[in-house]
C-alpha cells in the first residue's frame, strides 16, 4: 500500500496587544513571525497533488508507518494542523 507525502512551510504573523492596568499608560504591540510547517499524508491520491513542489514519491506503507500516522494524530494532532487521511 503506497504512502503519499506532501510538505509544505509557511509563516504566520501573530501581533500581540498589551494593555496597560493603569492609566496614562500606553498600548504596546509587538509583531512576530512563526514558522509553520504543514504535512499531508494518505494512503491514496485523493486529496494530494501530486504536481506541488513539496510532494513525495509515494512508499510502501507498513504497520510501523501505520503507527507513526495515529501516533502523530494523537499527539500533534491538537497542537498543529495535521491532515491525517488515513482510511
Amino acid at each position: 500500500m503506497p504512502l503519499h507525502q506532501v510538505n509544505r512551510l509557511t509563516s504566520s504573523e501573530i501581533i500581540d496587544v498589551f494593555e496597560p492596568l493603569e492609566e496614562g499608560l500606553d498600548v504596546v504591540e509587538s509583531k512576530r513571525y512563526v514558522s509553520c510547517m504543514t504535512i499531508t499524508l494518505s494512503v491514496t491520491e485523493e486529496g494530494i497533488d501530486v504536481d506541488d513542489i513539496g510532494y513525495q514519491v509515494s512508499q510502501s506503507v507498513s504497520q510501523s508507518t501505520r503507527s507513526i500516522m495515529q501516533y502523530l494524530w494523537q499527539y500533534a494532532g491538537p497542537l498543529c494542523k495535521v491532515h491525517y487521511l488515513y482510511d
